[in-house]
């Protein structure tokens, strides 16, 4: 039964305004409160749910909004996967459906509709955003040529469809790299922030090896994220092995660990380096395949550091293996710059079609 739903509002130090989520609370008959956390999404004004629902849970628990809840599930509208979490937002399984109406003794339609389809909670979710900025849906005019950057973008993307296809046909490495290079905007829509302001490349070097992609993005301090894969052609984890990684993943590791070693042995004149390409780029010179996005041009200072991120993108996940949910989630805060991410998992961070 549900006891309560309404719109969120929240602020994060990963963000720099404050972000909505919608918030409903069952209680089943076993007398268990369940708490779901719904991404809404463009209307949400902040980054994916998941990166930042450790928050939420705290502040709705810190304020009183929810008290003893036993179970935690993140809801993503996009895709409509449910996932149940822990309270430091740790993915433990997934949910059907049907399992979801068991579970919380809701009605079959209550997760069919999007937040914003639904009038009363469209109505919620536009009063919060006026409150965190009466301008936020037009916050500035675009010129002509954003305009016909953003279309020459969305003209050429590549579908979540089509990739889907390939991660699950289980193919290589090279066959994920090449239609990737086809559409860099894939990886733009999930590491760029603000989310028109960036500069992809694949093959950029790193002293004398490349990286297969790497992200420009952020203002004033500029955002660096290089990003390693591999195949979708092997299971994250070992069979048989409970604490263990394929051997894929710590060749892929050891290459972003010849990377660190690189930059910061030499970080000053990497750090340079990074903004002399950037601003070769930016002039308009296709260095590194580069893919500008609608503003072509980076507000950052290049006197500031930068902030350097890897990640690594591997392999599959099979639904409901929460001792691989454990192992990535170990292999990050053993190495706290670098993040796994199986193409299970990353492709749902896609707002695409």
């Amino acid at each position: 039964m549900k006891i309560s739903d309404f719109i969120f509002k929240f602020k994060s130090f990963r963000m720099r305004e404050d972000g909505l989520c919608r918030v409903r609370l069952f209680v089943n008959t076993q007398k268990e409160t369940i708490c779901v956390l719904t991404d809404i999404d463009s209307m949400s004004n902040a980054p994916y749910l998941d990166t930042v629902c450790d928050t939420v849970i705290q502040l709705l628990n810190e304020n009183g909004y929810i008290i003893d809840c036993q179970i935690y599930i993140l809801h993503d509208e996009c895709d409509a996967s449910m996932v149940v979490i822990d309270e430091h937002g740790n993915e433990q399984r997934h949910l059907s459906k049907k399992q979801i109406e068991t579970l919380t003794d809701c009605d079959e339609n209550e997760f069919v509709k999007k937040s914003v389809d639904e009038l009363s909670t469209r109505r919620q979710i536009e009063k919060k955003r006026y409150e965190i900025n009466p301008f936020i849906n037009n916050q500035y005019l675009k010129t002509s040529e954003y305009i016909k950057r953003k279309i020459e973008i969305q003209e050429n993307a590549i579908s979540k469809k089509q990739l889907k296809e390939l991660i699950d046909a289980g193919v290589s490495e090279w066959e994920l790299d090449a239609l990737i290079k086809k559409d860099l905007s894939l990886i733009a829509e999930i590491y760029s922030y603000p989310n028109d302001e960036y500069i992809v490349f694949s093959e950029f070097p790193v002293g004398e090896r490349r990286v297969d992609f790497v992200i420009f993005s952020g203002r004033s301090t500029m955002d660096v994220t290089f990003i390693e894969i591999k195949g979708a052609d092997f299971n994250l984890k070992k069979r048989g092995h409970y604490d263990n990684l394929n051997a894929k993943i710590e060749e892929a590791n050891s290459q972003i660990r010849n990377h660190r070693k690189y930059i910061y042995n030499n970080y000053e004149s990497f750090r340079k380096e990074l903004h002399r390409v950037r601003q070769r780029a930016e002039s308009g010179e296709n260095i590194y395949n580069a893919f500008l996005s609608p503003k072509r041009e980076l507000q950052v200072d290049p006197n500031k550091n930068v902030n350097i991120r890897f990640v690594i993108v591997a392999g599959r996940t099979p639904e409901n293996d929460i001792e691989e949910s454990d192992l990535r989630y170990q292999f990050g805060r053993d190495d706290r710059d670098v993040e796994l991410f199986s193409w299970d998992s990353w492709i749902r961070r896609l707002s695409r079609d």
